[in-house]
């Protein structure tokens, strides 16, 4: 279901100074906090920190939208990341590492956060 921006933003708590609409269900918003995000219907798929880390986060919902959403490079964040693939149902983030809801990389695209087993 294709929500309006109005409806995507009324789920969000924190202070937003700019938001805009990048895809469908999918908002660039930046937070008072001097966070960036890209959200996918109510979820931050991608936090860019201050510090310039960038944090991904599926919300549970590992769809081929929210894998599409998370490897899109045009958005206003840049995400220097590696990719996001799936195999044998399980999702991975470059070589090997897995991914989990909280994967942290640097702004050189360096894992940050522990790495976990498959």
């Amino acid at each position: 279901m294709k929500r309006t921006k109005k409806e995507l933003l009324e789920s969000i708590e924190k202070k937003v100074v700019k938001s805009l609409l990048v895809a469908k269900n999918t908002l660039y918003i930046e937070y008072l906090d001097g966070c960036k995000a890209i959200r996918l219907h109510d979820t931050d798929i991608i936090t860019q920190k201050s510090n310039g880390n960038i944090v991904l986060n599926s919300g549970g919902f590992k769809t081929p939208t929210t894998k599409e959403r998370l490897n899109r490079r045009s958005y206003p964040i840049n995400i220097n990341c590696p990719g996001i693939y799936q195999k044998n149902y399980q999702w991975f983030v470059g070589e090997n590492s897995v991914f989990y809801n909280g994967i942290t990389f640097n702004e050189n695209g360096d894992q940050v956060s522990p790495q976990k087993n498959r």
